[in-house]
């Protein structure tokens, strides 16, 4: 079974919440397999079943998210915040 056909089983009436759900989900499963296991972007998408680039774009957007966190946490402290 893909990411696709998995995701598709989650029951919420709420279709911006779904979307998020699904997201947050992928963005978990590349830390996971990616960042952690090391496993390559290609071979995780050949897995899920998914293009890569939707991998490439979430961990894009993942990479942001920390950057935009650290700046958040440095402009709140100074350099001993981080």
């Amino acid at each position: 079974m893909g990411f696709e056909q998995a995701t598709g089983l989650i029951e919420v009436n709420d279709e911006k919440l779904k979307a998020q759900i699904i997201e947050d989900a992928l963005k978990v499963i590349i830390a996971e397999e990616h960042f952690q296991k090391q496993v390559p972007v290609a071979e995780l998408a050949r897995r899920l079943r998914l293009p890569a680039g939707r991998l490439e774009d979430a961990l894009r957007e993942m990479l942001l998210d920390v950057e935009d966190e650290a700046v958040r946490k440095w402009k709140e402290g100074g350099s001993n915040a981080l």
